[in-house]
């Protein structure tokens, strides 16, 4: 034997083998003295299972796993020795024995109570057999334990999960709950991180409906990923949000979003296109700040690019030369706003953005429960980057909504519209009071459109939204609001929108697309009757 003078060795040269089934030391048989040999030379922990009762034999390397028992492990039948575990371990030892076939458990959870008390621990071992045909032959044992890395492993996963369920729900708390429901317009969206590992990214839809009635869509990326893009994200899509509160018009939010990020984190970057749709006209108006163009995809399969140019949130400045363009979309068409991550899995852009313009041109996608998640699925087979979907269809808008054409300068006809319009709100259950104020303020927009139109005058009283919104849209060339008195006192300007505005829960005035004015008027439910009903 080598190293007889020290540790294992020492003990196996003393220990009393004849006693035992495997006989005096200098009886046994080849194999076993050199495997044992291999084992009492190695720093990995080796045991050694001999004969049919697979007697132990181990090195000081396997000693603090048999912990207090090794006092009487040296010699002991496995059985014996493993009581504890004996149901795990013991079919696997056994079977690597009579059969040769070797055996590999990596990070096996066992419970040992080789301290006096039950312990649980994890183990990688191995068990293969030992020994020539016509020898009794044995198992030798390699083993590890890997408890503490088992338990290192399980509180970073721990964590990890913990961190996983924290940003999943900052995600679902910065993307928005719901998208809006209007009748003629059908919103839907997906969000997709680009790893299961990190949920959250810098990638937004947004889609929120403002009090008069318009709508404002938005899709974004900030540069990077992970927690930090999450929260510039949600900074950035607030930003956006509470600009669009004050002055909705599309590169006025951008500038405004651009500054407000500029102010708190200025070494960030983010791309976003925008766009204010108004369900009663289908006037779609839009800008991007560096980001992917819309696509448009028309009833025919034609595929339009909203194209807009300017710079990136972060990077705008006074001289910004961007321009918001409005368009008018067609009924039962479908429009599309996207982060990159959909047209760049395969890293060629170009590639990516046709793929998208076929996808959408080949009539796929109509009819689907859900067009965004059909065209992630259709255009890129394995998402790299955070991919965002937001997709818009156009259909018909007369639910709910109550219009009248008539020429400015027939006054018959405006009364019989006011009178209609009279008759739409008390069928709607609304009071008297409610209607008086609605009366008034149909009688100082109209009085505005008469004395700026030269044609016709189209009326709408609005009623999907909580509240009503009562329209009124000229073909003249158009007027502004402003919400205060005019200076001079003997001025009969001016009065009527600021008396409209004191009646109203919100009043807005912008330029029609082909010339002309649309005035929007939320008009306050006093009662709290709305939203109505009973149309």
């Amino acid at each position: 034997m080598v190293d007889e003078s020290v540790g294992m060795a020492a003990e196996i040269e003393c220990f009393d083998w004849a006693a035992t089934a495997l006989g005096p030391l200098s009886e046994w048989p080849a194999t076993l003295r050199l495997m044992v040999g291999v084992a009492l030379k190695t720093r990995f922990p080796m045991l050694v299972f001999w004969g049919p009762d697979l007697i132990q034999v181990f090195n000081d390397a396997f000693a603090p796993i048999l912990g207090a028992r090794q006092k009487n492990a040296l010699g002991q039948f496995a059985r014996d020795c493993w009581p504890e575990i004996w149901d795990v371990v013991g079919p696997m030892l056994t079977g690597a024995f009579e059969t040769g076939t070797p055996v590999w458990a990596e990070d096996l959870p066992l419970v040992l109570e080789r301290n006096g008390y039950p312990e649980q621990t994890s183990f990688t071992f191995s068990y293969s057999r030992i020994g020539d045909e016509g020898e009794i032959g044995g198992v030798l044992c390699t083993c590890v334990e890997t408890t503490k890395s088992v338990a290192r492993e399980r509180q970073y996963l721990a964590a990890l999960e913990r961190e996983h369920r924290a940003s999943l729900a900052f995600q679902n708390a910065a993307l928005p709950k719901r998208l809006p429901s209007i009748p003629g317009l059908r919103f839907d969206a997906i969000y997709e991180a680009a790893s299961k590992d990190v949920l959250v990214g810098g990638d937004w839809y947004d889609a929120f409906r403002l009090p008069d009635g318009r709508v404002v869509v938005s899709v974004g990326d900030v540069i990077g990923n992970g927690l930090d893009a999450a929260v510039t994200m949600a900074s950035a899509r607030q930003a956006i949000r509470g600009a669009a509160q004050v002055f909705p018009e599309p590169v006025a939010v951008l500038d405004a979003a651009d500054r407000a990020l500029r102010s708190e984190q200025p070494d960030r970057i983010v791309t976003a296109f925008l766009g204010v749709l108004d369900p009663l006209t289908f006037a779609f108006t839009y800008a991007s700040a560096g980001h992917p163009p819309a696509m448009l995809c028309y009833p025919d399969g034609t595929v339009r690019e909203l194209l807009t140019a300017d710079l990136p949130l972060g990077l705008r400045n006074e001289n910004a030369s961007g321009e918001s363009v409005t368009m008018m979309l067609p009924e039962n068409a479908l429009l599309v706003l996207y982060t990159d991550g959909l047209t760049e899995g395969t890293r060629d852009v170009v590639a990516g953005e046709q793929r998208l313009r076929d996808v959408l041109a080949s009539g796929e996608i109509s009819g689907a429960v859900s067009p965004a998640a059909a065209i992630r699925r259709a255009v890129i087979d394995t998402a790299t980057d955070d991919i965002a979907i937001l997709t818009i269809g156009i259909g018909s808008n007369t639910e709910r909504i109550t219009r009248w054409v008539f020429r400015g300068d027939d006054a018959a006809a405006a009364m019989d519209v006011r009178r209609k319009l009279v008759q739409v709100l008390r069928s709607a259950n609304a009071s008297e009071v409610e209607v008086a104020d609605a009366e008034l303020v149909f009688g100082e927009l109209l009085g505005n459109a008469v004395r700026h139109t030269n044609g016709e005058v189209e009326a709408a009283l609005d009623l999907t939204g909580d509240e009503p919104i009562l329209h009124v849209l000229d073909q003249g060339p158009g007027f502004r609001f402003h919400a205060r008195l005019p200076n001079d006192d003997l001025s009969e300007s001016g009065r009527g929108l600021f008396i409209t505005k004191k009646l109203a829960r919100d009043v807005s005035v912008t330029h029609r697309p082909g010339g002309g004015s649309h005035a929007r008027v939320v008009l306050a439910a006093r009662q709290r009757r709305f939203p109505l009903t009973g149309l």
